[in-house]
């Protein structure tokens, strides 16, 4: 049995209509047979509420997804920058956002509806990576 598999890259710039178009593609491979559906860096993009539709009720704009598939997904921990990485750039915006700034990159609180489904496998080291 072979298992079709489609994968996202989230991030700030992905409007709503590329994942309404991903999931379009995604429901087409699913008529097929069973499909394995990554979204990767969920927590990047600014549409983490139809993201956690999607992945707690299995609904898209209110309808139910193709039962043929199967959500994964990946979120970024909050990560804190080093003393080195905060200094580079031409331009300091750290008092615009305080808190944020302090970030290693922006990311969204989870949604309460996922965080059942949310595991800490660690992280990489730098020599893993």
């Amino acid at each position: 049995m072979e298992v079709k598999f489609l994968s996202l890259n989230l991030y700030v710039g992905v409007h709503e209509n590329d994942i309404l178009t991903f999931m379009q593609k995604a429901t087409l491979l699913a008529i097929e047979g069973e499909s394995w559906i990554f979204f990767n860096e969920i927590n990047t993009c600014d549409h983490i509420g139809m993201l956690g539709s999607l992945i707690s009720h299995r609904l898209l704009n209110g309808k139910k997804i193709h039962p043929n598939i199967r959500l994964f997904a990946a979120c970024n921990p909050y990560q804190l920058r080093t003393k080195s990485q905060s200094n580079v750039g031409l331009v300091d915006l750290s008092k615009l956002y305080e808190e944020k700034g302090k970030l290693v990159y922006q990311v969204h609180s989870m949604p309460d509806q996922i965080l059942d489904y949310v595991w800490d496998y660690g992280y990489l080291k730098a020599n893993d990576k």
